[in-house]
């Protein structure tokens, strides 16, 4: 069955899901039907599935004849989803498809309606009963590549790491601890991990290692001077969450100017209700426009927070402690200054010996009494004690920290002294459904380039 793009739409994948779920005899589970489209849009599947009794055999025939095979179906998992998910959706509005739920699962039926039969939808259905998607990208496996992914839940219990089976032999671990990660790592060639600190004793430990895919753009976990003396590659990934950072950045800026929770919870309480008043506004309200907004590190990150608080009407300048000017419409302005002229003050730098401690001690006296501190960066650039000690002496109006010295924040920690001037979030700017994709499909790229002889993002070169 040769298909061409111009059939490549929902109606023909109704007919596809339906064949499928025919062929499949039992419910089918809701996940199944992510590989099937793929399977059957690819030419040299739809030939080989007619010539062999397994699937085994069939995707052994397919590598066989297209060695990519297995990285078209991977990349078609992607580009066909929507096609899916249209087409279960018609399915079920025309009839010919039904789901519900099968011991907690969501399951696929076929009902009984005349349908165009295609004969290689219905043999893979067939021969997919009781297999995963994941088991399906196992077969198509070639390197004898062992690949241990330490920290799977850094990124997200939402976000499926499946696609990985394609590289080798994955195995994944929820939230690997540093002492564990030699036991779970002495056979890996490739580790990718987010926060493990991979050290030359880890590497010594660990013969076979070849590369260190930082599921992250900060990589000092990693002893960079130790892998290149060993012949091992690291990447990173870089810019993958500037536009969730500077969404976040401005959430905890306007959240201290608008009060919103305060408003929310007095709304909520009836004591608006009871008032007798058409508004409140005893926690003052403050516009963003006018006011003057200092950056620390004018990055990726920095600049599209500088362009998003521009156009709310801020006058922006900024900071860098390494001393580069940007080309840029922007002032540049000597860390003092900063201090001194800044309503608020972002954080977007990285941690090195220039911003480790920048904010401490004394520094908070030079700021506006009324400035609003925001650290989005990394957590030891602002010394948390000392910051404690400003803000109990109103030395500044607020702070809100999204990283910290030590993470997870210590149940001891001087900053649980401080109440309505602190506002603190749990290391989630970079966190949004779309960044977390787009990182772990960065990894993949990273791990699947290193594999195919070349070089992409590497750090150490």
């Amino acid at each position: 069955m040769k298909l061409v793009d111009e059939m490549k739409d929902e109606k023909l994948g109704v007919a596809i899901l339906y064949n499928f779920t025919k062929g499949y005899q039992d419910p089918v589970p809701m996940e199944s039907y992510n590989i099937v489209i793929p399977l059957i849009f690819n030419d040299t599947f739809t030939k080989e599935i007619l010539k062999h009794a397994t699937l085994e055999e069939v995707i052994k025939a397919c590598l066989k004849e297209d060695p990519e095979f297995g990285v078209k179906i991977k990349k078609a998992l992607v580009d066909d989803n929507d096609i899916t998910t249209k087409s279960q959706g018609i399915g079920v509005i025309s009839g010919l498809l039904s789901f519900e739920l099968v011991n907690k699962e969501m399951c696929g039926f076929a009902n009984e309606v005349n349908v165009l039969d295609f004969k290689e939808c219905r043999i893979l259905g067939k021969l997919m009963r009781g297999k995963s998607v994941d088991d399906v990208l196992s077969m198509m496996v070639t390197r004898d590549i062992k690949i241990v992914i330490l920290q799977a839940s850094s990124v997200g219990k939402d976000i499926d790491l499946g696609f990985f089976n394609a590289l080798g032999d994955v195995t994944f671990y929820e939230n690997a601890s540093d002492d564990e990660v030699i036991a779970l790592c002495q056979d890996a060639t490739i580790i990718a991990t987010n926060k493990n600190k991979i050290t030359a004793k880890v590497m010594d430990a660990c013969p076979k290692l070849k590369f260190i895919a930082e599921m992250a753009t900060g990589y000092n976990n990693i002893d960079i001077e130790a892998a290149s003396t060993r012949g091992i590659k690291v990447a990173n990934v870089a810019n993958y969450s500037t536009s969730a950072v500077a969404q976040h950045t401005l959430a905890l800026a306007l959240e201290m100017l608008q009060h919103t929770h305060e408003y929310d919870g007095y709304v909520k309480s009836k004591a608006y209700g009871e008032s007798g008043r058409f508004s409140y506004f005893e926690y003052p309200i403050h516009e963003l426009a006018g006011m003057t907004w200092g950056i620390v590190g004018l990055g990726a990150i920095g600049h599209q927070v500088a362009k998003v608080v521009s156009a709310l009407g801020c006058k922006v300048i900024y900071y860098s402690a390494s001393g580069h000017q940007q080309d840029c419409p922007y002032e540049m302005v000597d860390f003092g200054k900063l201090l001194e002229r800044s309503d608020i003050i972002s954080i977007h730098a990285p941690l090195n010996d220039k911003t480790y401690h920048l904010f401490k001690g004394g520094v908070f006296k030079v700021m506006k009494k009324s400035a609003y501190l925001i650290n989005v960066g990394r957590g030891p650039i602002i010394d948390e004690i000392s910051l404690v000690e400003a803000l109990k002496n109103h030395e500044i109006q607020k702070a809100a920290l999204d990283v910290f010295e030590d993470e997870p924040l210590a149940v001891d920690s001087p900053l649980y002294e401080v109440k309505d001037q602190l506002l603190l979030s749990p290391h989630v700017a970079w966190a949004s459904v779309e960044a977390r994709q787009r990182l772990v499909e960065e990894v993949y790229q990273n791990i699947e380039e290193f594999l195919n002889g070349r070089q992409r993002n590497i750090v150490n070169h």
